[in-house]
């Protein structure tokens, strides 16, 4: 387990080095080319050789630097031109300084070696209260145990833990009823004082009841000062003092921690979610309870409402309210925090209906000179382009976003999330938008005169660098949140309000258009991307299996009428591009925060609640095995999910940027996978293991004919790549071809 923790975090530590690659030069496309400045290298220790974790790298006078990954690597991005002095420094080791000339276009790679500095080296210890102070000018000697002896000892309980402190002897007392005591200096449990946070809140007999009830879950470390405590703490600390230091608040809750990143995903996809949470009685609050949590102070930011119920009188009006806000305007979620009496205590019910919430608008007012700007701004495009966002499906706007674009005979690009508001088929759909989008709609972004989105956010994945996203044309936003307006990219007509109301008001302004040498723009990037990307993917030369031939075969097979659910990685790219929408909301997948393990989850959900559809979901073996243990909700519930599971034995995503980005050091990137037709029989679920095209097309018709779940394991070339890319950092007309 630890290791596959260690793993997620290298995993971590690898995706936030955003490191550029060179594009390929395409003479007849300069569009293509880009160039940065960057450094990029590894620290080791000067005598074991081995990586350094965690070290700072600068350049020095500047406010530029980073600090290694969990490999002992990393990056520095996008810098200034010039001569600098790039400073390696952390606490224990040396300082070590280099000379280096930055120029554009140009990757520096700058490796160190360091040594200890024992000199300089200077424990961080804290005495009695929850600040950091340096071990030399501490009163008495204090030794820390932190959370990893916890971790590595596979401790539960603080009495366990402590066991491994020098000089600390936790035993049974049985004098107390077979409790755990604390001996320091050979002294019984009485004689030490036990902190919580620094303040003595128990008696000394703290030292013999209740170490062993402390979860090790709720420990940030432990101080533990042997003797001499008596002068700081009194007569209750003769022998010495334990100080035990919580976590904060936001990681000591096991209750919400796993439902956090769940909540922020609806937030960023605009997902309606209202979440029940239990809280201790209304009595207990603000005592540091066990298990109390604020846990509306740390949802605020990340919901549209968060309220405490402290009553049960107010349950019916929260609920009602709480559903109100969460599926109004653009939706969201919505955190209930119930006090245990709350959820215990009797009241007369009353049904309550929230339709208007004060000082709360969810639907902004159509602006009719906002309306006619925009009519005037398409009307006199030569080359307009619109993107299509998730706003078109949630405000049940397709038609009328096919009448807008049909009736100015304008090109459109769909967001990952809005993928299926505009059936693929339909000669106006230039494909998908994005960092793995086609090439072009995202080139011809930087080439359009009136760019119009309806619907969608400007996020990174999307814009690219910002500083040269549709830089040269006039900038329409519809949305019917006023806070995405102006957030990342300057409109010049916002147009507030539900789009299917918006979008039909400037229809009837506009004026019926062609635009074909537009149009037909398009064709070369089309022509090229089917030649060095599309075609190989789907028609593969070799005999391994392909993830874009399984997903395309997967959508024919359902007359591609299915609902497609992804995973996060390569699966979600490939599954995005090479799935077929021919119906309305068709896509489910984690846009905005992009959460492995979301696949399976979701799509029990989405065969509740559209049972009339296939649902068919896409996962990696390293997303599937982030929820494996949801194949006993799909057993339990016989929900109807068709797993596709794209297995490649690798990190796909993370071991592509290794490949493109870091010459191919992989780490913690391959994948050593148990058997899934033994786990899928286990779950009394139907299931096939897929080598060849032959097998890959009998399996699937088994699937799709199979009443009830199914699970079917492709295994798919080890190394592909997703492609077309815009490197991090680059512009949207950047995008790589090849890897």
């Amino acid at each position: 387990m630890k290791k596959y923790i260690f793993s997620l975090v290298c995993l971590c530590c690898a995706l936030l080095p955003a490191l550029e690659g060179q594009a390929h030069e395409y003479p007849n496309h300069p569009e293509l080319r880009k160039s940065d400045a960057n450094i990029v290298g590894h620290i080791l220790d000067k005598n074991t050789k081995e990586h350094l974790p965690y070290i700072t790298v600068a350049l020095k006078g500047t406010t530029i630097g980073t600090v290694t990954d969990a490999t002992g690597h990393y990056f520095l991005k996008n810098l200034p031109e010039g001569n600098f002095v790039l400073e390696v420094s952390s606490v224990g080791y040396k300082t070590v300084r280099r000379n280096v000339t930055l120029k554009k276009g140009r990757t520096l790679e700058e490796d160190f070696e360091i040594e200890e500095d024992a000199v300089a080296l200077d424990g961080v210890v804290v005495s009695a209260n929850r600040n950091e102070t340096t071990r030399r000018l501490a009163p008495t000697l204090v030794n820390v145990v932190d959370l990893k002896i916890f971790e590595n000892t596979n401790s539960t309980t603080l009495a366990q833990g402590l066991s491994f402190q020098p000089g600390v002897r936790v035993e049974s007392n049985c004098q107390n009823c077979g409790f755990q005591q604390v001996r320091i200096n050979g002294l019984d449990g009485p004689y030490t004082q036990i902190l919580l946070d620094s303040r003595p809140i128990f008696s000394a007999l703290s030292g013999v009841y209740g170490i062993e009830q402390i979860p090790a879950s709720m420990i940030e470390r432990v101080e533990v000062m042997r003797g001499g405590g008596s002068a700081l703490f009194g007569s209750s600390a003769i022998a010495g003092t334990i100080n035990i230091i919580t976590k904060e608040p936001m990681r000591n809750s096991g209750m919400l921690s796993h439902t956090i990143t769940g909540i922020a995903d609806a937030m960023i996809d605009s997902t309606p979610v209202v979440v029940i949470a239990g809280q201790v009685a209304t009595g207990f609050l603000g005592t540091d309870a066990f298990q109390e949590v604020d846990l509306v102070g740390i949802t605020q930011p990340i919901t549209k409402w968060s309220y405490q119920i402290r009553r049960a009188e107010d349950v019916a009006w929260a609920v009602a309210r709480a559903f109100y806000i969460a599926r109004s305007g653009r939706p969201g979620p919505v955190v209930l925090d119930f006090a245990k009496n709350a959820q215990v205590d009797k009241t007369e019910y009353t049904p309550v209906e929230v339709d208007y919430v004060r000082s709360y608008l969810p639907v902004p007012e159509m602006e009719p000179d906002a309306i006619q700007q925009a009519a005037e701004l398409i009307n006199a495009a030569e080359r307009p382009l619109v993107l299509v966002g998730q706003g078109v499906e949630l405000g049940n706007a397709q038609n009328e976003l096919r009448a807008f674009i049909e009736k100015a005979d304008i090109p459109a690009g769909c967001t990952l999330l809005g993928l299926s508001a505009l059936p693929t088929a339909h000669p106006l759909n230039k494909g998908m938008l994005g960092m793995h989008g086609n090439l072009g709609p995202n080139i011809n972004t930087n080439k359009c005169d009136v760019l119009i989105a309806v619907g969608m956010r400007f996020d990174d994945r999307v814009t690219g660098k910002l500083a040269t996203y549709a830089s040269q044309a006039k900038i329409i936003h519809f949305d019917i949140d006023p806070a995405e307006i102006d957030k990342n990219v300057k409109t010049d007509v916002a147009v507030l309000g539900n789009c299917k109301e918006t979008l039909a008001a400037v229809t009837e302004l506009l004026k019926p258009a062609g635009h074909k040498e537009w149009l037909d723009s398009f064709l070369p990037y089309e022509q090229m991307e089917e030649e060095k990307v599309i075609r190989p993917e789907l028609h593969p030369a070799g005999d391994k299996l392909s993830m874009g031939e399984v997903v395309r075969a997967v959508s024919e097979a359902t007359d591609n009428e299915a609902v497609l659910v992804t995973d996060v990685g390569q699966n979600q790219m490939m599954s995005a591009r090479y799935f077929k929408y021919s119906k309305e909301r068709s896509i489910v997948t984690s846009g905005g925060l992009g959460t492995m393990g979301f696949g399976l989850p979701a799509a029990i959900g989405a065969t509740f609640g559209r049972p009339d559809r296939t649902v068919c979901v896409f996962m990696g073996d390293g997303g599937l095995q982030m929820n494996l243990q949801e194949l006993g909700t799909v057993m339990e519930q016989k929900a109807p999910v068709k797993m596709i599971l794209l297995n490649n034995n690798f990190l796909g995503n993370v071991r592509q940027w290794q490949a493109m980005f870091f010459n191919r050091r992989y780490s913690f990137t391959p994948m050593m996978n148990p058997d899934y037709m033994k786990i899928a029989s286990a779950y009394e679920i139907p299931a096939r293991r897929v080598f060849t095209r032959e097998e890959l097309a009998k399996a699937i018709g088994e699937m799709i004919a199979t009443d009830g779940p199914f699970l079917l394991e492709a295994c798919v070339e080890e190394e592909g790549n997703v492609m077309p890319m815009t490197p991090p950092g680059g512009s949207v007309n950047q995008m790589l071809l090849e890897c």
